[in-house]
């Protein structure tokens, strides 16, 4: 009696045990097919492939991380895999459609909007850069007055250059100088681009710095904000008050105030946040640019002598009157520029739009209103069919490769055949021109004029962090002035 009872009892207990068991098994089963249905319910519709997100309910932190540390590496996979169809990426922030290259003239006929797809990317409502969501009358102005304009102010801007490295760059011809060259390249920059914005009463020099080193600290914003515009809103008040007579000069704010169409576009405040992202767009990263050639021609001495004698050549040629052509014909040192863009873009990604409107490509694929989208020039700059060897840096890729076509398509040019450093289309970066003629300007008397070496025998490293290629500010270099150079005066 006390056996049966004993097993009576143990059957009982496993048979809780099974209902325990079952209904875990139940709940799971309810948890995961429900977790499956929301899951596809959040998937998209359109067929792409997503890339860096496992499943739709992965927390989108996971893809920030995996995008803020390994994006080199997750572009060059989903190339390898999509690289000739478009595929959805998960940034973190937001999922964005990239597509190959060969789609960019379709996409050009598209209503796409480069200015919102970088106000809202780099959070522009943060910064106070967001005035770009409203218009692109700086964009217009640069273009259709700035760019023509560009070889009569090539004089002063040379003048303003050659005076401002020599009080920041090392003048003895014995001793070795260890400094951070970008802060230093920067201050050459803020005089250029600070002069073809304002004309000759030039930013204090205090000031200069605020343009450039836009933090995301929001209280730092802000009282940067507030110092430029009060400089900057008395001087557009004076200046509408009589343009006649106060916007003769051939800068970008004199422009500004005189095409104006509207009171939006003249208001002093809107005319300091527009003229501020002209100014950080463009400084900080085409200082980057100058140490990456640098850098590069240190780490390859036989292109470095090579467009040193270039130089030289070009300075008895012209007999010291360096204008737009003699810059413009420096060939090898045109080709070098375009193979450190290639090996160093600013940023990964280019031609980055935001969808204005619902449309759809002739390959059925819907776009819609607001959506991101944009291409992978990493992809392109790294794909040997169009590079060989494409890690390699050939300072003369280009001039050798065909001297014609280079000439044909300068650094400064959109060359949609090949590569993207500028963007594509209506919207390539309009501050190219000026970029490229002020970044030779600076380069053909430092490479002339200056030894160069790493400290410790190491090349400043190159940083990536989401889609930005970047060096740091406090990158330092060992300089020393040539005793022998071609004398280049401005």
């Amino acid at each position: 009696m006390n056996e049966l009872t004993s097993l009576g009892f143990q059957g009982s207990a496993h048979t809780e045990h099974f209902i325990i068991l079952l209904k875990i098994f139940t709940a799971a089963s309810l948890v995961l097919v429900t977790l499956g249905i929301i899951d596809r319910s959040l998937s998209y519709k359109d067929g792409l492939p997503l890339v860096n997100r496992r499943f739709a309910l992965e927390p989108r932190l996971f893809s920030r991380f995996r995008w803020a540390l390994r994006s080199k590496q997750i572009l060059n996979d989903a190339h390898a895999k999509y690289w000739d169809r478009p595929y959805r990426l998960s940034r973190g922030d937001t999922d964005m459609i990239v597509f190959p290259n060969h789609y960019i003239s379709q996409l050009n006929a598209l209503p796409l909007s480069s200015r919102r797809y970088h106000s809202r990317s780099m959070i522009g409502h943060l910064n106070g850069l967001d005035a770009v969501n409203a218009t692109n009358y700086h964009v217009k102005i640069m273009l259709s007055r700035l760019t023509p304009a560009l070889p009569a102010l090539l004089v002063p801007i040379r003048g303003r250059i050659q005076s401002t490295m020599m009080k920041v760059f090392p003048q003895s011809t014995k001793e070795w100088t260890e400094l951070e060259p970008i802060n230093k390249v920067v201050q050459c920059m803020s005089e250029a681009v600070t002069f073809v914005t304002f004309g000759p009463p030039m930013l204090p020099t205090f000031l200069q710095p605020l343009l450039v080193w836009l933090l995301p600290y929001k209280w730092r914003l802000e009282k940067s904000w507030k110092t430029l515009e009060e400089f900057v809103v008395p001087e557009a008040e004076y200046r509408k008050q009589d343009p006649e007579n106060r916007c003769n000069n051939p800068d970008l704010i004199s422009w500004m105030i005189t095409d104006a169409k509207n009171d939006y576009e003249r208001d002093p405040v809107v005319l300091t946040r527009l003229i501020g992202a002209v100014i950080a767009g463009g400084t900080y990263s085409t200082s980057v640019f100058i140490m990456g050639v640098i850098s590069n021609l240190v780490e390859h001495p036989h292109y470095f002598q090579e467009i040193r004698d270039e130089i030289r050549e070009m300075q008895e040629k012209v007999r010291g009157n360096w204008d737009f052509a003699a810059f413009n014909a420096l060939d090898k040192l045109d080709s070098a520029m375009k193979e450190t863009s290639r090996l160093a873009p600013g940023s990964l990604l280019v031609y980055s739009r935001e969808v204005q409107e619902d449309c759809a490509l002739s390959s059925g694929l819907h776009l819609h209103k607001g959506q991101m989208i944009t291409t992978s020039g990493y992809s392109r700059a790294m794909d040997p069919g169009m590079f060989p060897d494409p890690l390699k840096f050939d300072a003369l890729r280009a001039y050798d490769k065909d001297l014609d076509r280079h000439r044909a398509q300068p650094f400064r040019s959109v060359n949609e055949a090949e590569d993207y450093r500028w963007g594509a289309g209506r919207w390539a970066c309009p501050g190219r021109f000026v970029a490229s003629i002020v970044a030779k300007t600076i380069l053909v008397k430092l490479l002339d004029e200056y030894e160069f070496k790493f400290v410790q025998g190491k090349r400043p490293p190159t940083h990536v962090l989401h889609e930005f290629v970047f060096m740091s500010p406090q990158s330092r270099i060992l300089m020393r002035r040539r005793e022998k150079n071609s004398g280049i005066v401005y």
